[in-house]
């Protein structure tokens, strides 16, 4: 299970499989797709709740475009309550 990551209004830098630069309140624009495969609607349409989940809980979403083989999402992650914001 992925850790919770939370980050200030500073720049804050993580490496996974990319290296990941996050500054608190940004915009982000967060692309992903699927590995060879095409998503059927009812497959869409999950997606599309789970982006929908935490909008105006974690983030703010200005957008979501979801594909049948990638998604494309505009956000801004919110400050969790001690002046810190949720990573996107």
């Amino acid at each position: 299970m992925k850790q919770k990551e939370i980050t200030t209004n500073r720049l804050h830098i993580t490496k996974r499989k990319l290296p990941h630069w996050q500054i608190g309140g940004s915009w982000y624009f967060i692309t992903f797709r699927t590995k060879g495969l095409e998503l059927p609607p009812e497959a869409r349409s999950m997606v599309t709740d789970a982006i929908l989940h935490d909008h105006k809980k974690r983030y703010e979403l200005a957008l979501a475009v979801v594909m049948p083989d990638h998604v494309h999402i505009l956000m801004r992650p919110m400050a969790d309550g001690s002046g810190n914001y949720f990573s996107p």
